[in-house]
Parts: C-alpha cells; structure tokens; sequence
C-alpha cells in the first residue's frame, strides 16, 4: 500500500496565524435552514481566520461559501465574502453546546438568512466514521492503481494515487460528512458540490455510491468499495 507520511499541511484559502482561536466558537456547528427547515447545514469556524458553510443534504437552492471572520466580545464580524461585497455584524450567545447568532448590522439579506439561529455543536460521530486513511484499487487508462483517500479533521483530504495518468494525479479537496451524505468539494477540474451516500460496512469497510455529481471524472474515482487501513 502507499504510504502516507508527512502529509503537508493545507490551509482553507490561505494560511494565517491563528488570530481567532476563542475555543468556545471554533469548530462545527449544525443548524436546519429552508421553508420547513429540513436542510441541515454545517456551519465551520477555523483557527486560521476563515469560516465555511455546507448544506449536507442536495438542495438546489444553497450552495457552499467561504468568508474570512473576526470574533471578539461576542461579536462576529463577516469579511471578504465572495458572495456578499459589504462587511456584516452578529452577536454571538455561547451556551453549553450551542451558539446563537443574531443581527447586529448587515445589508445581505441571504447571509442573514445563513447564519442568524441557533446553531447546536455538531456530534463527531459522522467524522470519526469517514476519518482516516481508506485504500481501494481501481481501472483507470487500462491499468489498475490504488489510491488513498485520507481525510482529516480540519476538512481537508487527501488523494493519493500510486501513478498518475493524464487526467488523475496526487491532489487534495475538501469535505463535509452528514449523517447520510458525503459532500465533496474543490477536487480535481470539477466545480459544484458533489453528493454522495455512504455506508459503513463494519470491519473498516465503507461502501460510497453516487447521488448527485455534476462532475463524471470526480464520481469516477470516488465511488465504490474503501478499506481503512
């Protein structure tokens, strides 16, 4: 099998110096948003500055988005976000194991709608099933190969392939894991979110199947039957 060692580091956008490391809001937290408020979605605030927000379920009316953020006395400020040009302000409430974020001043009404609630910590348990170094074999350009599939904590894996062909080589992506889905993102010449089923099989053994992928190279390496070293 390949090995997997010294993996470097990889930051979300950029690196930065951990300038926002309160620990009462880093992490994951998820919140169910929509009409009936049936579309849960994941919530990240990272060490390094930057937070991220992923639907877990297909919807056609959300997608991913990444901003940069600033936390200080309770209040969020909101930067640099792609998708609205103007800073916003939140209030931020901790308690026990949830946040709740309400408006202070903001003229984008879609990112209100993202992140104003109440957001509860996100159980570990959907990262500690997909989290680790899987292995598979498969037929690319006439020829098999392993690759290695290993995913980290900070929402960053890593894709290994043992030799690489004229589409596929070593590269890495990001990733959010749902209670049934897998959502891959930022991986290989593939735009969009990619949503995938999984199930695990016991004996270190995860089966990924194909569910909503605009991206046929992607879908191609990604589903099939994994095995955790």
């Amino acid at each position: 099998m390949l090995a997997v060692l010294a993996l470097p580091a990889i930051c979300l956008v950029s690196c930065k110096k951990d300038k926002n490391g309160d620990p009462s809001i880093l992490g994951s937290w998820i919140m169910s948003i929509g009409d009936q408020s049936n579309i849960p979605v994941q919530l990240s605030f990272y060490a390094n500055g930057f937070f991220e927000w992923v639907p877990l379920i297909p919807t056609e009316n959300h997608t991913r988005t990444a901003a940069e953020y600033s936390y200080a006395e309770g209040v969020l400020t909101i930067s640099n976000d792609p998708d609205c040009p103007e800073d916003g302000k939140y209030k931020i409430v901790v308690k026990d194991n949830s946040i709740t974020i309400s408006l202070l001043e903001d003229g984008c009404t879609p990112r209100i709608a993202g992140l104003a609630g109440t957001w509860t910590r996100k159980n570990d348990a959907p990262e500690r099933r997909i989290g680790g170094v899987w292995y598979r074999n498969i037929n690319l350009e006439g020829k098999q190969r392993e690759i290695v599939f290993y995913t980290q904590q900070n929402g960053v894996f890593e894709w290994i392939i043992s030799e690489p062909t004229s589409i596929y080589e070593t590269t890495n992506g990001r990733y959010a894991v749902g209670e049934e889905f897998l959502v891959i993102y930022n991986f290989l010449d593939c735009s969009g979110l990619a949503f995938y089923k999984y199930t695990y099989t016991g004996e270190n053994r995860l089966l990924i199947t194909e569910h909503v992928e605009p991206c046929e190279i992607r879908s191609a390496v990604m589903t099939g039957t994994w095995v955790r070293d």
